[in-house]
């Protein structure tokens, strides 16, 4: 009997843990969206941070006290099962328990920098991290700030190296801080996409007062300059907007406002289809926005529609349409709301796609508010704008984050998908498969991982090796939750992907 509860009690503290770490696994690399600046508590805002966590389904905003603020440069990242490793503001890296990381201090050596202390950096998409090739344990902060005479634009570009082995786990940055990687005028706005490979990356700056792109590569030697490539269009003019790529990585885009007097711009979005094998940008399009300044710039899920915004507007354009221009349609109009009061305009500012396929927007003023495109691949007013729909416990200004597609995997099939092999030897693959509880009666949850980009098998066999249960995995999933009616006896769970597999036995009771 005595030995009968201590394993009931085992097996309660088994699934208790499960489903937290199930919550967890739920968020993955890219999921988290931290909010809130130091403008304290008012009547109106009940903590001075936020976070909007996402999953494929539905995202949460949670009130929260972490010491970091931000204003539009902000990035984070967590490891593969959803566990928070770190974020940035542009001014030091907070680590996972919420303080400065080891040497994570005095990034951006400049004196305009400190001007921006109590808030973080102002310029969308000035931060990015990014996994280091080849090094499980190692990370890059890429980021940017003023000129060294303090004003725009930006006149270089840095990176931080983080090990993650140091401070106990905590991670810590190297002896390469605030290396440069690159010495001239650049507007501000840093994009990365994964390389075909799978596992280096391109990333993409905008050169300054120009139409040209400047592109690197960052492979397991470091980041090195690539390519640059032109497309006479107008020149930019310091404030290009946040560079975005598609989810599968085959179209780039970005926002440039050029001013023609007082409060008139020109404002267009120039779009690329984009090789991840070569880092070439062709198919390049000039599409007209508007004659307002404007920051926002997001591809649907699909990456068939991109939209763009200004502080009043927001638009939509059909990249399959036979006419990309003539398919731009307006699909909300600012409504004129105010949060808490006036003159606090809940306008349009930065989007962000989350991981429930929904993209979030936020507003060009301090506010409580952010709105929310609902079904981003639908054409046209299909697509719903809720304007001011989402609440929030904290003060926003300019919020945005910049995640790049961490789970985009290899180009299956093209010419650069050379990793799989070395020599002889193929690349195992860890799918870190778990079952809980175990034993059970029939119900289980079942956690792995499956290659980046990749879908994947479940089998399970019986003692004769008979199989009597199958199901498909989608790419990134996680977890699964299933309910069997077996007889009692001794079970096999297999997961394939990628022609590898990993099993686990199964106990079932009576």
């Amino acid at each position: 009997m005595k030995n009968s509860i201590q394993l009931n009690i085992a097996l309660l503290f088994q699934l208790l843990l499960l489903l937290v770490n199930a919550k967890v696994l739920s968020q993955g690399e890219n999921h988290r969206f931290l909010l809130g600046y130091d403008v304290g508590l008012s009547p109106f805002a009940t903590a001075t941070r936020a976070q909007l966590l996402s999953n494929t389904t539905s995202s949460t905003v949670l009130p929260d006290s972490f010491i970091i603020p931000f204003r539009a440069a902000q990035a984070n990242i967590s490891d593969a099962n959803g566990n928070f490793l770190m974020s940035s503001n542009g001014i030091f890296i907070m680590n996972a328990a919420g303080d400065t990381m080891l040497n994570g201090s005095g990034l951006n050596p400049n004196p305009g920098t400190a001007s921006w202390a109590s808030s973080g950096i102002p310029f969308t998409h000035s931060n990015l991290i990014l996994p280091f090739p080849g090094d499980s344990n190692g990370y890059v902060l890429l980021h940017q700030t003023f000129s060294i005479t303090g004003g725009f634009p930006c006149d270089r570009l840095f990176y931080t190296r983080i090990d993650m082995t140091l401070d106990g786990g905590l991670g810590g940055v190297t002896a390469q801080k605030n290396w440069l990687f690159h010495y001239g005028d650049v507007d501000m706005g840093l994009a990365a996409c994964r390389h075909g490979n799978g596992r280096d990356w391109w990333i993409i700056a905008q050169k300054a007062f120009s139409d040209t792109l400047l592109i690197f590569l960052f492979n397991p030697q470091g980041i090195n300059f690539h390519i640059q490539q032109g497309f006479g269009f107008p020149s930019s003019y310091e404030n290009a907007g946040t560079p975005k790529f598609s989810a599968n990585g085959d179209r780039f885009a970005y926002t440039t406002g050029i001013p023609l007097g007082g409060s008139v711009y020109y404002h267009d979005a120039r779009v690329f289809n984009f090789d991840r094998c070569n880092s070439i940008l062709s198919n390049a399009q000039l599409l007209i926005i508007d004659n307002s300044d404007g920051f926002g710039n997001e591809f649907s899920p699909s990456g068939r529609f991109l939209y763009t915004s200004s502080s009043q507007n927001i638009y939509q354009f059909d990249l399959d349409a036979a006419n990309v221009q003539a398919s731009k349609i307006g699909v909300a109009l600012y409504d004129g709301f105010y949060s808490p009061y006036p003159p606090f305009a809940t306008d349009f500012w930065c989007m962000n796609r989350r991981a429930d396929g929904k993209i979030y927007v936020s507003t060009g003023n301090s506010t409580l508010k952010m709105h929310r495109i609902e079904f981003p691949d639908s054409l046209g007013l299909a697509c719903d704008v809720q304007q001011h729909s989402i609440s929030l416990p904290c003060y926003a200004f300019r919020a945005d984050v910049n995640h790049p597609n961490y789970n985009l995997g290899r180009w299956a099939g093209s010419p650069c998908d050379t990793l799989a092999w070395v020599g002889n030897e193929e690349i195992k693959i860890d799918f870190k498969l778990r079952l809980y509880p175990n034993p059970s009666r029939g119900e289980f949850k079942l956690i792995y991982l499956l290659p980046k980009g990749e879908g994947g098998i479940l089998e399970i066999y019986n003692v004769e090796g008979k199989r009597v249960y199958s199901q498909t995995l989608p790419p990134w999933s996680t977890l699964q939750e299933l309910s069997l009616n077996l007889p009692a006896g001794l079970y096999t769970c297999r997961i394939q992907s990628k022609q590898q597999q990993q099993t686990i036995r199964w106990v079932v009771m009576e």
